[in-house]
């Protein structure tokens, strides 16, 4: 007789590696914006997800924020 929901274990040495995580990239952060301007800070992600941009004012309080949709290539950026 068989044991029925029987699973076979395949050994840690035979199977693929996990996929790689994928990377956040950001560029374009400038070091000090003065009330008024506008800059763009742009990244890649994984397709699909959503990441987030947050402008802090000079005592740590958010001043803006915002969800930002990665494209189909990977894409994204923020402009304030």
């Amino acid at each position: 007789m068989q044991a029925q929901g029987a699973a076979q274990v395949t050994p840690a040495s035979e199977r693929p590696p996990p996929p790689e995580a994928p990377r956040l990239t950001v560029s374009g952060v400038p070091e000090t914006v003065l009330r008024g301007e506008i800059f763009s800070i742009t990244g890649t992600a994984a397709p699909g997800v959503t990441v987030s941009a947050r402008v802090l004012g000079p005592d740590g309080a958010t001043v803006t924020g915002e969800p930002i949709p990665v494209d189909e290539s990977g894409a994204w950026s923020f402009e304030t």
